[in-house]
């Protein structure tokens, strides 16, 4: 299993993810990096689900944001400013 998730971590997220997260932000697509990052981290939660759980919840995207994004700054952002945020995001659209 670790060996399942560190190719997936090696595949989907450096190599695509990230990589086009990079170029719609070279693009001036902001909009769109945007909505790719959310899905990232929606992605990322779900990796981190409790075994037999078949959909990700609030719940577990905002316990991988509070875990794993930080900012570098002093001020942070809670995972469930994340959670809020993602969600305003998707009804924008």
């Amino acid at each position: 299993m670790a060996e399942l998730i560190s190719n997936f971590t090696t595949n989907f997220v450096e190599n695509q993810l990230k990589r086009s997260i990079q170029v719609l932000l070279e693009a001036e697509c902001l909009s769109s990096a945007v909505v790719l990052i959310y899905a990232g981290m929606d992605t990322m939660a779900w990796i981190g689900m409790p075994v037999g759980q078949q959909r990700v919840t609030r719940g577990d995207f905002v316990r991988w944001s509070a875990q794993y994004i930080r900012f570098p700054c002093s001020e942070q952002l809670t995972g469930e400013d994340l959670y809020g945020a993602r969600c305003g995001t998707c009804q924008q659209e």
